[in-house]
């Protein structure tokens, strides 16, 4: 399947994508000691639990939490959390304890979830691995200015001072293993370049991860470690949102720029937008060159190829939930089970 960040998996029904991003401290707490979960909380069932949340999910698995207030006294930030994350196999009940952390108020360090069931799990100096099998891995150094975090490796922002001047660059660096393969480092983007890099501002579809300057497309090849940019060939794309729009979704060849404003990413011009079609607003998500949006409680899919064909509708919700995209479809935990609305794919003239 494709990798996905956890700021690239969740979707809020109503309110777009949800992005939770922020800094903070971050304790992890492994083995025995403070905070070990009593036997009771050793498994959990969603179905039945109070307050447990999804937090990401791929084709075999999904990553649950449950949080608590530590601190009696709430620190600069508000108060500490306990989080505790457990993994579920899709079509079971059960969810089992995978391991925890500590952090203050709207802290959400990166978790993302392999096929196999490993659980990566990044702060921002560290990286730590939870295996199905209970083995936790870790890399000896420290790694400092993760911005995000995907199964075969991290995009790290390092900063630089000179006598003279002071600036930062950002780099991919690949997994080897469980570490950090510095060797094949490969820059994104150089000191002194006006990036606006954070992680909204970056996406990631395969191999290949764009992010956005104030006058270019940069299409970055992980694997060949080659990049190819693209002027950005729409004068109606003005220089706030060149620099402030969210990148939204990013697939075949398009990118959903906020909710309403798709591009090409081989010429940088506009595919279509709020402008052109009244039906483009309020998108959070794309694949195979449909947009798919919540419009009055219901999920719509719109043929971004055709401007005439009416939006379809998907599925009617009668509450709030949250859709993970993964292969098969978009799927939301019903209060039960886990839903799979399969993809939709409209066919070309």
């Amino acid at each position: 399947m494709n990798r996905l960040s956890f700021r690239e998996t969740v979707s809020n029904l109503g309110l777009g994508t949800l992005f939770l991003t922020a800094l903070g401290l971050t304790f992890l707490f492994q083995g025995s000691g403070q905070g070990e979960p009593s036997a009771e909380e050793l498994i959990i069932y969603p179905a039945t639990h109070k307050s447990a949340y999804p937090v990401c999910l791929n084709d075999t698995w999904a990553v649950w939490a449950t949080s608590e207030v530590i601190s009696a006294v709430p620190t600069r930030r508000g108060p500490d959390y306990l989080h505790r994350y457990y993994r579920q196999r899709l079509g079971e009940q059960d969810a089992r304890y995978a391991y925890q952390a500590v952090y203050g108020s709207g802290v959400v360090p990166p978790v993302e979830i392999q096929e196999s069931g490993l659980i990566t799990h990044s702060t921002y100096n560290r990286l730590t691995w939870y295996d199905v099998d209970g083995q936790v891995h870790s890399p000896k150094e420290e790694i400092h200015g993760i911005t995000s975090v995907y199964s075969d490796g991290v995009i790290q922002k390092k900063s630089h001072s000179t006598r003279d001047a002071r600036g930062e660059h950002v780099v991919w660096i690949p997994f080897d293993g469980f570490q950090l393969d510095q060797q094949r480092e490969f820059e994104l983007a150089p000191i002194g370049k006006e990036t606006q890099w954070v992680p909204y501002r970056n996406i990631r579809s395969g191999d290949v991860l764009l992010w956005m300057s104030p006058e270019s497309l940069h299409l970055v090849d992980l694997s060949s470690q080659t990049e190819k940019v693209v002027p950005i060939g729409d004068p109606d794309l003005n220089e706030y949102e060149r620099k402030h729009s969210r990148f939204t979704a990013f697939d075949d060849g398009l990118l959903l720029l906020d909710d309403d404003y798709v591009i090409d990413v081989q010429t940088g011009k506009r595919v279509t937008s709020y402008r052109d079609d009244k039906r483009i607003h309020g998108l959070f998500m794309m694949k195979h060159r449909v947009g798919y949006r919540i419009h009055e409680a219901n999920l719509e899919a719109i043929d971004l190829s055709n401007p005439n064909a009416p939006p379809r509708k998907l599925h009617s919700f009668d509450k709030i939930a949250k859709l993970f995209p993964n292969d098969s479809g978009l799927l939301f935990w019903t209060g039960s089970e886990w839903k799979t609305i399969p993809w939709v794919q409209f066919a070309r003239r």
